[in-house]
């Protein structure tokens, strides 16, 4: 057999002639890698040209049904896992359609074969390179690949057989695949015990439920409980309750035998996967990794990080929703007329905004308490709640005798909640959102003063305003939402809780954020302040300037759009913690770390609001097949009530119920509404045919 060659032509023309050269195909649906809706692949997958032109909805792309054309393919995704045999293996095909422009050695590789294997990769002598295509399909060119960056584009065309030396990886479709030893499944159990995110097993639970009522729970086990399992193996919840689960999942009317090898099947899954594999079961795959080691060394570079870290320790509060919180003061203890110089002649505010991350109860409300007694600054800004974008106005200036006079030029505003933001934000005719991105660089603020009565303006760099929000992350959606905005780009995102707290630290001295006499403990009650614009490092600045170049040609992340002037804060904030002039390329290191711990903690909350859509997705279309079917059992009851009312019609006018008397869709049921009447006793059988009961 050979692939005939398709290039350049369209895919309903392409179809034609893979029949053509002997082989079955279907079409896919639009953008995937998925069967047309309504079409039964392994059923109705077409064998003719005819077939072709009796399809009349436009064919997006072609599936090639392995089995049904006497064929197996390696599907390789990660060539160089390969082992030396499987390698030779793959020289051995003569037909090979590449996946990845990038990659030329992934894709398809083709065998024929006399024998109908399943996709099982239980006997193959390695895992992580990809998956068997037995019993399945793959997608055949000239369909569009749905992924950036891939292609799919036959490289050879001749099909050889399978090499006899290599079916012994195979498993034949039809037969067992090796399920876990007792000993495998009581190490399994006992091992992964680690619960880091215990509502996925409720989710994976709820699709396994799904799929099983749309078609049985013997298909949905094969399909389900070996990632369920790699999910357990991942940490993401104990692989005893996923066992218990499932277990329970499938029924007390399952037959127990049949249940106890789909679960030992699952876990023998799950163990041979790669690390790989386990690691893409994450929310945080493919999320900047920070080491262990990369947080020791972070808070061990300066004694004020040391201290910091050890009071967050002592107060069981987020080490860095800590420090956020200090550099929030420190900076707010800097007059407004002091800024940063950043490229070409510009200034930026010092303003700083943090979000403290994390779940009900995990300290946020503490942090502010905390940063006041772990740093001691004279005449510290208190923190304060914010109810409007006029009341921001309203905390620097105020109107006397019809003047506006400035009566204060630092505030920390604090919110306990990110839901009181975003309820000020979408209130009719609400500024907060806007007061506040302007307020982020120190620009002109102006608007009602809370009374209605009168104007009030804020000149720029004339006031410091540092914000602090509590996010819990199931409910930080509005405010990540309004990145066309900009809100969240000012925002540095820090953990508010600590997974690894413990017990037994002890409260360290305070930092003396003061003026020292020299030669005397006495510290001046004049906080220490600079006397002129801090400056970045020469190569700080080449590096802001090619980001600029970069977005200035529409490149980068919506999201990142302020990163640099967010990490230049921070970068001012070490500076002066330590009282540094200028800032130093070691506080821009320790600004991009905490940066990267940014990323890390906002694209958590961007996995728990896809995770949630997910869910109400998921949700809402059980609800609506719940309603289809109370709709169609109401139909279906209306249909019979209507037929049993149309007999007794019939036989209260001395006529039989012949067929003819009847819509199609009421003969259709018709001999099971006689059933039921004959059994309600409102009807009887004669030999003459049908008559009302006597009773009636």
């Amino acid at each position: 057999m050979r692939i005939p060659s398709v290039a350049g032509l369209s895919v309903r023309e392409a179809a034609k002639l893979y029949i053509a050269a002997g082989f079955r195909v279907f079409p896919l649906a639009a953008r995937s890698k998925n069967p047309a809706p309504g079409f039964v692949w392994n059923e109705q997958a077409w064998r003719t040209p005819e077939e072709v032109d009796a399809w009349r909805g436009e064919i997006h792309g072609l599936g090639l049904p392995l089995a049904l054309n006497g064929l197996v393919a390696l599907d390789v995704d990660h060539p160089e896992r390969l082992t030396a045999e499987l390698q030779q293996l793959l020289v051995e095909a003569g037909a090979f359609q590449s996946t990845d422009a990038a990659e030329p050695r992934r894709g398809h590789y083709v065998f024929a074969t006399g024998r109908e294997f399943s996709n099982s990769l239980s006997r193959m002598p390695a895992l992580g390179w990809g998956e068997v295509r037995g019993t399945g399909y793959i997608v055949v060119a000239p369909t569009p690949h749905p992924r950036a960056g891939g292609r799919y584009e036959w490289h050879g065309q001749e099909i050889r057989p399978l090499p006899s030396w290599a079916e012994g990886w195979f498993t034949e479709a039809g037969q067992s695949v090796r399920s876990a030893s007792d000993e495998l499944v009581a190490k399994f159990l006992a091992e992964y015990t680690a619960a880091d995110d215990p509502e996925r097993l409720d989710e994976m639970l709820d699709a396994f439920v799904d799929e099983a009522a749309a078609t049985s729970r013997n298909e949905a086990a094969i399909r389900h409980f070996g990632n369920i399992f790699r999910a357990a193996r991942a940490g993401l919840f104990p692989a005893r309750e996923a066992y218990d689960a499932l277990m329970i999942a499938l029924g007390t009317d399952y037959e127990p035998d049949r249940a106890e090898h789909l679960l030992r099947t699952g876990i023998a899954y799950a163990a041979a996967a790669t690390e790989d594999d386990i690691r893409r079961m994450r929310p945080d795959y493919g999320l900047i990794v920070i080491e262990p080691r990369q947080h020791d060394q972070f808070w061990n570079q300066r004694q004020s990080l040391a201290t910091i870290w050890q009071a967050a320790k002592a107060r069981l509060i987020g080490p860095y929703a800590l420090l956020g919180a200090v550099l929030v003061d420190v900076l707010a203890a800097i007059p407004p007329s002091i800024k940063l110089d950043t490229y070409g002649g510009d200034s930026a505010s010092l303003n700083l905004f943090i979000a403290l991350v994390g779940k009900s109860g995990a300290g946020k409300s503490r942090t502010a308490a905390a940063a006041a007694d772990v740093i001691r600054i004279p005449n510290r800004q208190h923190w304060q709640s914010l109810r409007s974008g006029e009341g921001l106005v309203a905390a620097y200036v105020e109107k006397r005798q019809g003047q506006i006079v400035q009566v204060a030029d630092s505030a920390v505003i604090e919110m306990d909640e990110v839901d009181r933001l975003t309820q000020l934000g979408s209130r009719q005719g609400s500024t907060i959102l806007s007061t506040l991105r302007t307020a982020w660089i120190g620009g002109g603020l102006g608007g009602r003063a809370a009374s209605g009565t009168s104007d009030l303006w804020v000149q720029r760099d004339t006031y410091r305003c540092n914000l602090v929000v509590g996010v819990q992350p199931g409910r930080s959606r509005a405010l990540l939402e309004d990145a066309d905005g900009g809100t969240p780009q000012r925002f540095v995102w820090l953990p508010a809780n600590d997974p690894e707290a413990e017990l037994g630290h002890q409260w360290p001295t305070p930092i003396a954020w003061e003026q020292h006499v020299p030669g005397s403990d006495v510290f001046a009650s004049t906080r220490w302040v600079p006397d002129r614009n801090l400056t970045l490092p020469d190569l700080v600045v080449r590096k802001w300037q090619e980001d600029a170049l970069m977005r200035a040609r529409g490149g980068g992340d919506e999201l990142d759009a302020h990163r640099m002037l967010c990490t230049a804060k921070l970068a001012a904030g070490f500076a002066l913690l330590e009282m540094h002039r200028d800032v130093t390329e070691d506080d821009w290191r320790l600004a991009e770390h905490v940066m990267r711990v940014s990323d890390v903690t906002r694209a958590g909350l961007v996995q728990e609001l896809r995770r949630q859509a997910e869910a109400r997705a998921r949700a809402a279309g059980r609800l609506d097949a719940e309603r289809e079917l109370v709709r169609q059992e109401h139909a279906e009851s209306s249909l019979r009530a209507r037929v049993q009312e149309k007999v007794l019609d019939l036989l209260r006018e001395g006529k039989q119920p012949a067929a003819r008397n009847f819509s199609a869709p009421q003969r259709r049921v018709l001999d099971e509404v006689l059933a039921s009447m004959t059994e309600q006793g409102l009807i009887e059988g004669t030999d003459a045919g049908i008559q009302l009961s006597a009773e009636r």
